[in-house]
C-alpha cells in the first residue's frame, strides 16, 4: 500500500487505471470461486465509482452548482458495499 501510495503521489493520472486492473482482478477471483456472495455488492461498488467517475471535473454529469453529487453518491454507496459484502460473509447468507 504504501507503494501504491507513493506511485499515485508521483503519477495521479494511474490512479484509475489501476483502480479498474484491481477490480477486474477481484471480480474474476470472486467468480472463479464458488463463493458468489459479493458478487451483489460488488455490482453496487461498481455502479457508483462509474458514477462517481462520470461527475468527476470535467466528466458529463460535473455540475458543481447541484446539490445531489455523483462524487458523494460514491462516497455513500462504497461503505454500503463492503458492510453489504461483510454481512453477506459473516452472516453466511445472501
Amino acid at each position: 500500500l504504501v507503494v501504491l501510495g507513493i506511485g499515485f503521489a508521483l503519477a495521479p493520472s494511474w490512479g484509475d487505471p489501476i483502480a479498474v486492473a484491481l477490480t477486474i482482478v477481484a471480480i474474476g477471483s470472486i467468480l472463479r470461486g464458488r463463493d458468489h456472495r459479493a458478487l451483489l455488492p460488488l455490482l453496487l461498488l461498481a455502479v457508483v465509482a462509474i458514477y462517481g467517475r462520470l461527475g468527476a471535473t470535467g466528466g458529463p454529469l460535473c455540475d458543481p452548482e447541484s446539490l445531489f453529487q455523483p462524487h458523494g453518491v460514491w462516497h455513500l454507496g462504497a461503505p454500503v458495499a463492503v458492510a453489504w459484502a461483510n454481512i453477506c460473509r459473516l452472516a453466511n447468507t445472501c
